[in-house]
């Protein structure tokens, strides 16, 4: 099956919606579902089919709301730190390389130590 560009704006719009509330209630996510939203932020930023800018981009991008996951904190906090988590706006939506999260992160630590 092959969606329009609306057609992965709409699902991302779902699947994020179905993410956001199961965070909220503390549930699991499924790695399927992790999977099919990254795959469908891509989509969204590159169009639905795949083009080089998409082949540039790291299969493990992340939106703000998993970063804050990462971070313990919240999203519009994550969304002030893009420049030092090198945060790229895709399709409206702030992305960043889960690597880069993770070490920021692990910086963070050890300066507390």
């Amino acid at each position: 099956m092959k969606l329009s560009d609306d057609g992965v704006r709409a699902a991302l719009f779902a699947v994020s919606d179905v993410v956001a509330r199961r965070r909220m209630f503390g549930q699991p996510i499924p790695p399927a579902v992790v999977t099919l939203r990254q795959q469908l932020l891509i989509a969204s930023a590159c169009g639905s089919e795949r083009s080089s800018e998409a082949e540039q981009l790291d299969d493990d991008l992340i939106d703000s709301d998993a970063a804050a996951e990462i971070l313990g904190c919240s999203a519009r906090w994550v969304r002030e730190l893009r420049a030092d988590l090198d945060g790229k706006k895709l399709a409206g939506r702030w992305v960043f390389h889960r690597r880069a999260v993770t070490d920021y992160a692990e910086g963070r630590n050890r300066d507390t130590d």
